[in-house]
């Protein structure tokens, strides 16, 4: 035997039409710790994360740019100014 599992049962989710992609991009160079993950539902204005400057203090607290579901997200800890940090799909 060689040890294979059976592959997962496929995916039923209704596909969600998205209306807009709205980003979060940095303003400073910092390092980035985000609170949420992918796939993780955000209201707009909530608070996704945090800017920390390099002795770990807070300098910015980041929040949702859009209601709706977490599309895409940097795994970098370091960012520069203008850096894109995350993605949320608004239906």
């Amino acid at each position: 035997m060689v040890g294979l599992t059976p592959a997962p049962a496929p995916r039923t989710d209704e596909p969600v039409d998205m209306k807009e992609f709205t980003w979060l991009r940095t303003d400073v160079s910092a390092t980035y710790h985000p609170t949420v993950a992918v796939g993780d539902p955000v209201e707009k204005d909530a608070v996704i994360g945090e800017l920390h400057d390099l002795f770990g203090e807070t300098i910015r607290e980041l929040r949702s740019p859009g209601t709706g579901t977490v599309l895409f997200l940097v795994t970098s800890l370091a960012v520069k100014a203008g850096d894109p940090l995350i993605g949320v799909g608004v239906p």
